[in-house]
């Protein structure tokens, strides 16, 4: 009977795997700097957290690496799943690129009240995206 089960979740195991790989996805990566509005390599914003938002969701966050850059992999069963909850189609144009992370924690000088935010475009390759640019938006209370 142990080997009959064992058999049974082996099976189940496979089926789940090749149904993943059979998938679709989409990925964005980019930098992500240690200044207001700006593209300097010389200051990369390590340990920052990076969201993927379409509308009122977050579908994936990364974190960036000692040279600020980030990576993500979007499957387009999670892009189907947002756009159910969303009840509409979700084009990762139409997301956002979000950074709450304050920018103090990279540089002392700079300002903790506020984010950056990027809007995402389509590269020369399918389904590869990237930042346009950060800018920075300041929290006024």
């Amino acid at each position: 009977m142990i080997m009959n089960e064992l058999l049974i979740l082996v099976v189940l195991l496979g089926v789940t795997v090749t149904a993943v790989h059979s998938q679709g996805y989409s990925s964005i990566s980019g930098y992500v700097w240690c200044c207001e509005n700006c593209t300097d390599p010389a200051h990369p914003f390590a340990n920052a957290i990076v969201q993927v938002q379409c509308g009122t969701v977050v579908a994936m966050e990364a974190t960036t690496d000692s040279k600020g850059f980030f990576s993500l992999v979007l499957v387009d069963g999670l892009l189907n799943f947002i756009s159910s909850v969303l009840n509409t189609v979700v084009d990762l144009r139409t997301c956002t690129l979000n950074v709450y992370t304050p920018l103090s924690q990279c540089d002392a000088t700079l300002t903790s009240s506020g984010f950056l935010l990027s809007n995402i475009t389509s590269t020369s390759q399918p389904r590869v995206f990237a930042p346009v640019r950060f800018i920075f938006y300041r929290y006024y209370v």
